[in-house]
């Protein structure tokens, strides 16, 4: 595997942090949004979304900073248990792959 003239070993770092990390906020994320914690929340999802960044993963970067916006302005709709478990579904989906496609 060779990323773009990128070190393997650093992608394959980069790809098991993400996979070892990845199921624990996704779980932070649900919690906080259960809590109405909204700042935690957001402040996860920022966290969240460099490595979807580096995965290149652009749809569930989009329902985050749908999530963010929401949270930021203070406007809780309908749709924010929707989007969250969206987020978590493809998160979760992302780890998947990633740990048969590289046996992480």
């Amino acid at each position: 595997m060779q990323v773009a003239g990128t070190d393997e070993r650093f992608v394959l770092e980069m790809l098991k942090y993400f996979v070892q990390n990845t199921p624990v906020v996704l779980q932070r994320m649900k919690n906080y949004c259960r809590e109405k914690n909204w700042n935690d929340l957001a402040a996860e999802l920022h966290k969240f979304a460099p490595g979807l960044s580096f995965l290149g993963i652009t749809s569930v970067e989009e329902k985050i900073r749908r999530v963010e916006d929401c949270v930021s302005e203070g406007v809780m709709h309908e749709n924010l248990p929707r989007l969250m478990e969206e987020i978590d579904q493809m998160g979760t989906e992302v780890v998947n792959v990633l740990k048969e496609d590289f046996s992480l």
